[in-house]
């Protein structure tokens, strides 16, 4: 979905370069593919940024961008869709996207480690013309489309489902990703609001 994104957004530009609070507006996946088919070759590029690699989730997620990056490039969309990971280093990532931006790339899709510490170099890739996705961990950057699901209703119902199962009694251990992760965050957060309704756990 992501690549997707990114991919018809890059259509759109022969059609409109006006800036919203996205930057751009994304035009329906099947003209993005009718314009593809029109043409020749896609020279564009989209780089994937992700944090880490270090769950399974996260895993499944790199594998999903790959065999998305396969069916875009064979579908003449993109000309490749190529991977960095910053191994859970939040300087790294950082230091990868200024390289990036060198690279000049049509798109950045991010799996970003912060909220915020990434905003200029967000900033340095929009200013750029770079189309930039976050995805997954949000980021605060205006100029960046963000894709995210609500965890905080996740950690809601989560907590939910257990309290009924426990018949609003007992002791729950709540086990957290990364410290200061904006996703863990949430998810702590809407456990927390469920919770309040079950004073017995």
């Amino acid at each position: 979905v992501v690549a997707s994104a990114a991919s018809a957004d890059l259509k759109r530009r022969s059609i409109s370069g006006g800036r919203g609070t996205c930057r751009r507006g994304l035009v329906p996946a099947a003209s993005a593919s009718t314009n593809a088919r029109n043409t020749k070759t896609a020279g564009d590029t989209v780089y994937l940024s992700d944090a880490w690699v270090g769950n399974a989730w996260r895993s499944q997620a790199l594998s999903s961008w790959k065999v998305a990056a396969k069916s875009l490039e064979e579908g003449h969309l993109l000309s490749s869709a190529p991977e960095v990971v910053a191994n859970n280093s939040l300087s790294t990532q950082a230091s990868q996207l200024q390289s990036l931006i060198l690279k000049h790339p049509a798109a950045i899709a991010i799996d970003a480690a912060s909220e915020t510490a990434l905003n200029g170099a967000i900033a340095k890739a929009c200013a750029a013309g770079i189309v930039v996705v976050a995805y997954d961990s949000n980021v605060t950057a205006p100029c960046a489309y963000k894709l995210q699901n609500n965890f905080v209703q996740f950690g809601v119902l989560g907590a939910k489902w257990i309290a009924k199962r426990l018949h609003g009694r007992g002791n729950i251990l709540e086990v957290g990703g990364i410290a200061g992760n904006p996703i863990d965050k949430q998810v702590h957060t809407g456990w927390n609001h469920a919770l309040k309704k079950y004073p017995h756990i």
